[in-house]
């Protein structure tokens, strides 16, 4: 898990390019526009907006996205491909203040499964995400930020669950950040509220689940381009549906890490933390080990960027209690054209352990123990035809390795749980 400043070694590049531009500038838009890159991670045109004010801006955009999915249910046998068509009309609102600093996006529309080669697929979907950014204060030593996060999908979350399935999720999130002195030191502690509940027909309201969440962050700047972190935080984590049969899979997850992040050149960054893991469950053996994260990034002048890294971390999960997943990755990305044709390819790895397997009281399934091995591999190409208009192209390709196969003693069917999955869409991106 990561600290809520974010980790991403993608973003520290920027972050050292941000800093410049905040000596030459005090337009809080700026900041806003800025962090917005970095934390995204893709940069798509964004037109001029419709000025409401002051320096307030609203952005009207429209999201319209063809996808092939070539195995729709992640099966290892028979399996399903099919069409997704999706629109998502949207408002991105900026408000930018010396006492306030507002930011609110939202897009909610229609995705469309056309029952290709399986009739079944066939269904009508309201999909989309909306969040809020919200920082009193900006300027000051004492800061509030609150924010929100909502997302309504039919895609799967993690490994454990690989099949449509409809749910929806929230996180609020309320920091306070002092900042004394010129700013080198900076300290936060906070507390949010998580759920994401299943619809009651996917068969997975069991899994649904909501937690209290405790974080503590600081940052230290203690040379221009390079900061020390310690991190914090701990969940309450509880499912409410969980029934008679999945009693113990409640827990107290708790990440506590610290970390150097910065430049050792203009164009070299990197991200480096170590600490310590704990699902910490209310029955049985959880995950108790070391975490960590070492990832850098180079930026050649040919606009080339190179980047990689390794994490290992840590997840809750429903009927196996948590997963324990070590990740490697390679990304390179290519600008072209004035920055107007973006490129990019990742290629990782990841090995997951799950935990001990939480057993029903009286038939239903018997997950067993479980180790996988994922390959993923992405491409994709961006393309801004105008300020406010872009193309996105993207292929991925994810195989899951495994020997493991779930087993239903209800029925005495094994299925098995390894899986290959492509998957190609096209996007057309109108953001005025």
């Amino acid at each position: 898990m990561r600290s809520s400043y974010g980790c991403d070694i993608s973003r520290l590049y920027w972050r050292g390019q941000l800093l410049n531009m905040l000596r030459r500038s005090t337009s809080v838009a700026i900041v806003v526009f800025a962090l917005t890159l970095f934390i995204t991670g893709q940069v798509l045109a964004v037109g001029p907006g419709l000025g409401l004010g002051g320096n307030a801006k609203l952005h009207p955009y429209l999201d319209v996205e063809g996808r092939y999915n070539s195995n729709v249910n992640n099966l290892a046998d028979n399996a399903k491909g099919d069409f997704i068509l999706s629109f998502h009309p949207g408002l991105d609102l900026a408000v930018p203040a010396s006492f306030i600093d507002l930011r609110l996006d939202g897009k909610f529309g229609y995705s469309r499964y056309f029952g290709l080669e399986d009739s079944r697929l066939k269904r009508n979907v309201l999909t989309g995400n909306a969040g809020l950014d919200l920082t009193i204060n900006p300027k000051g030593a004492f800061q509030l930020k609150i924010s929100d996060s909502f997302q309504r999908t039919e895609e799967p979350r993690d490994y454990v669950v690989s099949y449509l399935a409809g749910r929806y999720g929230n996180l609020a999130k309320a920091i306070v950040i002092v900042q004394p002195g010129g700013g080198a030191l900076r300290i936060g502690a906070g507390y949010g509220f998580d759920f994401s509940y299943y619809d009651s027909d996917s068969g997975l309201k069991a899994a649904s689940n909501q937690s209290h969440n405790f974080y503590f962050d600081t940052r230290w700047r203690f040379l221009p381009k390079t900061s020390f972190m310690i991190h914090f935080n701990m969940a309450l984590l509880d499912y409410p549906y969980k029934g008679a049969n999945f009693q113990d899979i409640g827990g107290k997850p708790l990440n506590a890490w610290i970390g150097l992040s910065g430049l050792l050149t203009r164009s070299l960054a990197f991200n480096v933390h170590v600490g310590y893991g704990d699902s910490l469950l209310d029955k049985g053996t959880g995950f108790r080990n070391a975490i960590a994260e070492v990832e850098i990034l180079q930026r050649f002048p040919t606009n080339t960027t190179i980047s990689g890294g390794y994490n290992r971390d840590f997840r809750a999960a429903h009927l196996f209690r948590y997963y324990g997943e070590d990740r490697v990755f390679l990304k390179i990305s290519q600008s072209l054209l004035d920055d107007k044709l973006d490129l990019s390819a990742k290629v990782g790895y990841a090995y997951i352990a799950f935990g001990a397997p939480v057993q029903p009281t009286s038939g239903g399934t018997s997950p067993g123990s479980r180790y996988d091995s994922r390959v993923r591999i992405n491409a994709s190409i961006n393309y801004d035809i105008l300020k406010f208009l872009s193309l996105n192209v993207q292929y991925m390709l994810v195989m899951d390795i495994t020997d493991y196969e779930w087993k239903d003693t209800t029925l005495n069917v094994t299925t098995p749980a390894k899986y290959n999955n492509h998957q190609a869409w096209l996007s057309i991106i109108f953001h005025y």
